[in-house]
């Protein structure tokens, strides 16, 4: 259960906080900008499981699994937006869960339930102001592209989710800082 999470968690981060408006285009850009985007979702995951060196085919397993949900995409981009955004989201669920299940008695997380579970929920709240933001880009171009909410949310939600995604970065950062001193 503690592998999944860690795994949540890992998606989260680097998907949303992680995934800058320059990474974002870089992805759209060319297969280069994807590949950057899977390593940085290797890396952090690496960081949040035990023992990583020793699983790294579950590493490489994840990197290449990503690049291939998002270079999907990148290439067949859905309409409206929203459903893209969620069958991408779904499509990346179900990849973790089945790493999960195959290496979950070879590792498992190096953080306890006690923090990864406030961090997902966060990294959920996150996720969920992104997906309003790609919803006003859809509802912008239809009726109610007018209404002051959804040009609010066009213009400034995707902003302050990325900005949002800081207390978590930082929060990751200081837990590892700390479990590397030595005990006193």
């Amino acid at each position: 259960m503690n592998l999944l999470a860690a795994l949540l968690l890992g998606h989260l981060v680097a998907d949303f906080p992680l995934q800058t408006d320059r990474i974002y285009k870089l992805k759209n850009e060319s297969c280069l900008g994807i590949a950057l985007h899977a390593a940085i979702h290797m890396i952090l995951t690496a960081f949040l499981i035990k023992q990583p060196l020793t699983v790294w085919p579950l590493l490489v397993t994840l990197g290449v699994l990503h690049f291939l949900i998002d270079l999907v995409k990148v290439h067949a981009p859905q309409k409206p937006q929203a459903i893209g955004f969620v069958l991408d989201q779904v499509a990346h669920i179900v990849v973790l869960k089945g790493l999960a299940d195959r290496w979950a008695t070879t590792t498992d997380s190096a953080l306890s339930s006690s923090i990864l579970l406030p961090m997902i929920v966060y990294g959920v709240f996150l996720a969920t102001l992104v997906f309003l933001w790609v919803l006003a880009n859809d509802l912008s171009l239809g009726a109610l592209g007018n209404k002051s909410y959804i040009l609010w949310t066009k213009s400034y939600l995707l902003q302050v989710s990325q900005y949002a995604g800081w207390p978590l970065i930082l929060s990751l950062v200081v837990y590892w800082y700390q479990s590397s001193l030595p005990a006193v």
